[in-house]
């Protein structure tokens, strides 16, 4: 018999220190091969399973009252702690998981700046601080924020290595939870090229392993709590599960390490320290009741010694506000604002009632059909204590629905369930209100919600009892349905997936409710959960998720919405991602949603892509094994509430779920967009399974993205369109085969017959000849046709030859065009780049039903514009009525109008690429600004401000601001919206002749505008209000507007958007014979903006209608460059 034996007790070496149990690790199926995960975590070697002599079990540790225990007794227990408490990490021979593996690396040791610099640029991680403490602290609050802003100001992050890799978690948690931001951080930083959060966030995670030194784990903080608690956090919004349980088991241990939940480790600290540790603890203990009820293996991280152990009253109550305190001392009257701590203080009560409850085993809130592992008497039955008698249970649930009551009663109205936020707060502090709002009031409902369905499964069924219960659930759930009513998007996105779970899982306990015909209480019931739905499918937080698209190819490329695109071929991703860059924002402005575009990014690992995913389109190839397959995978790997949907043009989605479950059919159905892209029009059809509201609730969310979507009302081959144009390809290609006609005359005749554009041969060329020939075997095979004149002359006379379309060179139906042979520049003109026009719209052409006046005044937008009237791209956007628009030195210049009758108009730089973004005039200072030009020579600003009767010259960079004309008549007028014959609006200036010009447009169609001229440099003894060298260039103009001027011929150009017939023109004046005008063409939409292009002898003009207007120097050959009825265009410019 050997001298040693199995181990009996339930820790490992590392743990009996500790003196608490070991955390087995569930990833090991294999019993004999489990270890301690905490020993896992530090990487060490576990003695869990090695024979041992027996030593009986681990040494139980007292606890001590610290209110009620004599000093002595605390500083003996904490002497003893100081010597014996050891976190597995913090064995003396830990090695960090992942090391530096070179000597670069190892430098990162000696400071901070490095490692920010590591993931971001310095401007990145400011507004990524600046995010989080506007808008995630409310829910995250693992910072004293007082002295977290002062550290950050101090800069700390670059001193300090354990602060700086704490904010890079504090980065993290903040790129997950703001998917709408993640376009915009990567514009702040050009170097920032993550193409999914994911990837952010796992750099982040690297970095922070990679710079941990060998004795990270000696000294826990509880910034070093907060690192794995934000990571976690940040994989949990996202859906890694995996990674969450790794996370947050080491915050687990290191808030158990740090004391958090023994009061007697208080004593020496500072107030501060204090809130922040007792904060760890119920951070902690929320986490656990949010994840616990979606994953019952979460009790492995459990530990009985924190959440079975504890006493809330010690660690209440937290009596110090974040907002309102100094370090060490309390501010007089610290509670006479309301106080994002208080909340707190109530969802940790909320949450400490539900930890109480689940820690006791006769209650099973979550589960009442898991195995407890307990030990089973002589009949069989559990001895865990859940068979106890159901009076004294229900009274203990009874109780706990007191408690939660009497703290939501105790809450501030500011915090309460019916007053609105006061107006004294800013609206960043108001969305924070507002989240600690909501998630109080739900989680409170929640919980009700769970005790009331236990009381209800413990009542005897039709009992007056039991009828009162139910009675009490449905008014529960009354009173969420206020508070989800009132929840916005950003509010949801804000807390990830836990409100949301608590709000269904509240709502699918009424799925239970007793069904009697006739029944006000079942009709209400039934009533409720249809509004619970119809507002879940509203706030379900799709712009937060993504749409997938499995293929690259040219139909997988149109697809609304943040898109992940995933194919195989990586240059399918890339050309995907060029044609979106390409073509997005016209797509963008041609929907009349008012919306702006989506994001995308492409991926070859399919996993990946379908993180976070709402709905996947299936694009592969037209090859039914190959869809039957792609959908088998899906449903293995996508989100279980994901909708799967096929783009094929031809098969039924019906035949291609034959090996998916019968669940995930009622989530399939056939989503095909017609080509070509300039088509809007997408056909939906059921697989005969899906759920019918779906199909229509998708149809809604592709009216939203500016499509046409149209419902097939029962399943057929070919959907609607398609059934029909499959007719006319065949018939097409059988004229092709007899040689009746050629593709060029067939496409001739269709075009001039039905008087349309669309030509049927070069429309197969578009699409592909090989997949005209896949459809059509389809519709052979299910139809018995004949191939012969189809597919067979397909094979023989194109495909066998590689002539597959417009995707190849040797070109299909058609010739393959060869592109035109450009001539080697010979100049440095003809060598230049191509010019570019910048273009402003004010957004006043978007539908503005449902929204706010500060949120029509802010739809502005700086586009960026090809000459061939191709929308490349949004430089900047939610401008306030932007108007005016120059460059000069590889910078645009814009100004905002604001909202007119305020004085908060602004002038503001940006780089071409839309960073750098720099309010050189601030609001308040110049009122309303209409059209900026630049003297390129002294690089000087001239700005029109209309309302003030006023023209401003600056520097580049906002310096030396002056003023230099003032027209107004009246002293009020210089802070008041002047006399209108007085308003200055459009402005230009001629280096040359040492003037500027400027307009003064009179009242509207009202034939009395002017244009006046004035040097640049102020007559001696003279001041903006009484200047002598003024002179009129023209008057009783319809309405001039915006001016410009030519040097190389001494021309000044100007729009005018007067009454017909001398209106809505575009004039020219030579200035060595101001009496002479030349008028130019006509017939302008309300002309605005204008810019002369002297070297190409070309006029550029813009409208308010939407339009873009070219012609030439002498008023010939006007044309519409681009024409958007979204849009409403001022200012513009070339660059």
């Amino acid at each position: 018999m050997s001298s040693t034996k199995q181990r009996a007790s339930q820790a490992c070496d590392a743990c009996r220190q500790r003196r608490i149990r070991c955390q087995v690790d569930i990833s090991h199926d294999d019993e004999s091969d489990r270890i301690c995960g905490r020993c896992r975590l530090a990487n060490l070697p576990c003695t869990f399973n090695m024979p041992m002599k027996r030593r009986g079990p681990p040494a139980k540790k007292r606890r001590t009252s610290f209110h009620n225990a004599s000093k002595s007794d605390v500083e003996q227990l904490e002497a003893a702690e100081t010597t014996s408490r050891v976190i597995s990490p913090r064995f003396p021979d830990v090695v960090p998981a992942l090391l530096p593996e070179d000597d670069n690396e190892q430098q990162c040791y000696a400071g901070s700046a490095s490692l920010i610099s590591k993931f971001c640029s310095e401007p990145l991680f400011n507004a990524l601080m600046q995010d989080y403490i506007g808008l995630l602290y409310p829910v995250l609050p693992v910072v004293h924020l007082p002295t977290f802003v002062s550290d950050l100001g101090n800069y700390r992050h670059r001193i300090d290595q354990d602060f700086g890799r704490f904010v890079l978690a504090l980065c993290a948690v903040t790129i997950s939870v703001r998917p709408d931001r993640f376009v915009d951080f990567k514009k702040i930083d050009p170097d920032f090229s993550f193409s999914t959060r994911l990837q952010a966030i796992d750099c982040v995670q690297s970095i922070i392993n990679k710079t941990k030194p060998p004795d990270y784990y000696d000294h826990s903080t509880v910034e070093k709590w907060a690192i794995p608690l934000c990571l976690g956090r940040a994989y949990a919004y996202l859906g890694n599960r995996k990674a969450i349980y790794y996370h947050f088991s080491e915050g687990h241990a290191l808030m158990q390490d740090l004391g958090c939940h023994r009061t007697s480790t208080y004593a020496s600290l500072d107030h501060v320290e204090a809130q922040l540790r007792k904060k760890a603890f119920w951070l902690t203990a929320i986490t656990y009741t949010h994840v616990r009820p979606e994953d019952p293996w979460w009790d492995s991280l459990r530990d009985r010694l924190v959440f079975e152990e504890y006493q809330a009253s010690e660690l209440f109550p937290l009596i110090l506000d974040d907002e309102y305190i100094t370090r060490g001392a309390l501010l007089e009257q610290p509670h006479t604002r309301p106080s994002l701590m208080v909340g707190f203080m109530a969802l940790a009560l909320i949450n400490n009632c539900l930890v109480s409850i689940m820690r006791d085993p006769a209650v099973s809130l979550f589960s009442t059909t898991m195995d407890c592992g307990s030990d089973r008497d002589s009949l069989g039955a559990c001895t865990c204590g859940r068979h106890i008698i159901p009076s004294p249970l229900a009274g203990l649930l009874r109780s706990r629905l007191s408690t939660l009551h009497r703290v939501v009663a105790d809450l501030p109205l500011e915090l309460g369930p019916h007053k609105p936020l006061g107006p004294s707060l800013d609206q960043a502090r108001s969305l924070q209100y507002e989240t600690m709002r909501l998630n109080l009031h739900i989680t409170y409902r929640w919980v009700q919600s769970l005790l009331i369905e236990r009381l209800i499964s413990l009542s005897r069924i039709g009992s007056e009892d039991r009828a009162d219960l139910w009675d009490m659930l449905q008014n529960v759930c009354a009173e969420l349905l206020m508070f989800v009513k009132q929840m916005t998007q950003e509010v949801l996105v804000l807390h990830g997936t836990s409100l949301s779970y608590k709000i269904r899982q509240t709502a699918a306990s009424l799925l239970d409710h007793p069904f009697l015909p006739g029944s006000a209480a079942s009709n209400r019931a039934q009533e409720q959960i249809k509004a619970f739905a119809d507002i879940l499918a509203s706030l379900d937080a799709i712009h937060a998720k993504n749409v997938v698209v499995l293929g690259g190819g040219v139909l997988g490329r149109r697809i609304g919405y943040n898109v992940v695109i995933r194919d195989i071929n990586q240059k399918q991703c890339d050309e995907a991602l060029q044609y979106i860059s390409e073509n997005v924002a016209t797509f963008a402005t041609k929907a009349t949603t008012g919306r702006s575009s989506g994001t995308v990014s492409a991926t070859l690992d399919l996993e990946d892509a379908l993180q976070g995913a709402w709905i996947v389109f299936e694009c592969v190839p037209e090859i039914l094994e190959l869809k039957i397959d792609a959908f088998a995978e899906l449903e293995r790997l996508a989100p279980k509430d994901c909708i799967l949907a096929s783009n094929s043009s031809s098969y039924k989605s019906s035949e291609m779920i034959v090996k998916v479950n019968d669940d995930t059919k009622t989530r399939i159905l056939n989503c095909h967009y017609i080509m070509p892209p300039v088509n809007r029009v997408v056909e939906l059809m059921t697989d005969g399974h899906t759920f019918p509201d779906l199909i229509q609730w998708l149809s809604d969310r592709h009216a939203e993205a500016g499509l046409s979507p149209y419902i097939a009302v029962k399943e057929s081959t070919g959907f609607i369109f398609n059934r029909i144009w499959a007719a006319i390809k065949r018939e097409c290609l059988m004229v092709l085969a007899e040689g009746v006609s050629t593709p060029e005359q067939l496409d001739k005749a269709w075009m001039e017959i039905l008087g349309c554009s669309f030509d049927p041969c070069m429309s197969m060329d578009s699409v592909g000849l090989d997949t005209v020939a896949l459809i059509e075997k389809h519709y052979i095979k299910e139809r018995g046709l004949s191939s012969g004149f189809t597919v067979d002359y397909l094979q023989s006379k194109y495909l066998d030859h590689g002539k597959l379309g417009m995707k190849s060179d040797k070109g299909g139906l058609y010739p393959k065009v060869q592109p035109a042979v450009v001539p080697a520049a010979s100049t440095a003109v003809e060598s230049a780049p191509e010019k570019k026009l910048v273009v402003l719209d004010m957004g006043l052409g978007q539908p503005l039903a449902g929204k706010g006046p500060a949120e029509i005044v802010y739809s502005g937008r700086l586009l960026e514009v090809s000459l061939d009237g191709k929308i490349q791209r949004v430089i900047s956007k939610n401008l306030p009525l932007p108007d005016g628009v120059d460059f000069c030195d590889n910078k645009l210049y814009y100004t905002n109008m604001g909202i007119p009758s305020q004085n908060d108009g602004s002038v503001v730089s940006v780089n071409l690429d839309g960073t750098g973004s720099t309010t050189i005039i601030p609001p308040g200072k110049i009122y309303t600004p209409k059209q900026i030009s630049i003297d390129q020579i002294a690089k000087k600003l001239y700005v029109t401000d209309r309302e003030c009767c006023r023209i401003w010259r600056s520097n580049t960079d906002g310096s030396d601001l002056e003023i230099i004309i003032d027209t107004s008549t009246l002293p009020t007028e210089r802070t008041t919206p002047g006399d209108v014959m007085s308003q200055c609006v459009g402005v230009t200036v001629a280096p040359r002749l040492g003037i500027f010009f400027w307009t003064q447009k009179g009242p509207s169609k009202g034939n009395l505008g002017r244009i006046f001229s004035a040097y640049i440099d102020f007559p001696t003894g003279c001041t903006a209000l009484d200047r002598e060298d003024i002179r009129t260039i023209a008057d009783k103009l319809p309405e001039c507007i915006d001016l410009d001027y030519v040097e190389s011929s001494n021309t000044l150009y100007w729009t005018d958007r007067g009454e017909v017939p001398f209106g809505n023109c575009l004039y020219k004046a030579q200035l060595d014979d101001q009496g002479r005008m030349a008028e130019k063409p006509q017939n302008y939409n309300e002309a605005i903006g204008l810019k002369v292009d002297a070297q190409n002898d070309v006029i550029y003009v813009t409208d308010l209608g939407g339009s873009i207007w070219r012609c030439g120097m002498d008023g010939t050959d006007k044309r519409k460059v681009l024409d958007e009825q979204t849009s409403c265009f001022t200012g513009l410019t070339l660059v």
